[in-house]
């Protein structure tokens, strides 16, 4: 489940009542860095064996926010900050490049190869199609 508005707390409930097992939050809202960090420990309340992925769309992210990432046990964190950022500092979760990779590809496979990104999301629409998004992943791999 994609959960992009903090008050998304209601459908949240639904969605772990019917099986969801994993969580997508959008963050980086400086003016609601308070509000985030309490979603995220309540998505962790409600269910602790949830998956929680982030994604900050490159607006980077607070240290008391990527502290709490950790801290409830985020498995991936997607464009947490400027890409022309993202190698000056060792990220303690798994990154992933999203937007990122269609705004700059060449930047973006220069830090996939020298392994600071863990993933990256391929969008087939974005790119031309699945052949696109296949010899992508061929060259993300290495």
């Amino acid at each position: 489940m994609l959960l992009d508005r903090l008050d998304g707390i209601g459908a949240l409930e639904c969605a772990f009542e019917v099986g969801a097992r994993a969580v997508k939050v959008k963050i980086g809202r400086k003016d609601l860095v308070k509000e985030e960090i309490a979603l995220l420990r309540e998505i962790r309340k409600m269910s602790p064996e949830a998956v929680v992925r982030a994604d900050a769309n490159g607006v980077g992210v607070s240290p008391a926010l990527l502290s709490t990432l950790v801290e409830v046990g985020c498995v991936l964190l997607e464009d947490p900050c400027p890409l022309e950022e993202l190698g000056r500092e060792k990220w303690p979760l798994p990154i992933a490049l999203d937007e990122a990779l269609y705004a700059d590809p060449e930047a973006a496979f220069d830090l996939i190869e020298r392994r600071l990104v863990s993933a990256i999301v391929l969008k087939p629409a974005l790119v031309g199609g699945v052949r696109t998004c296949l010899s992508l992943a061929r060259r993300a791999q290495g």
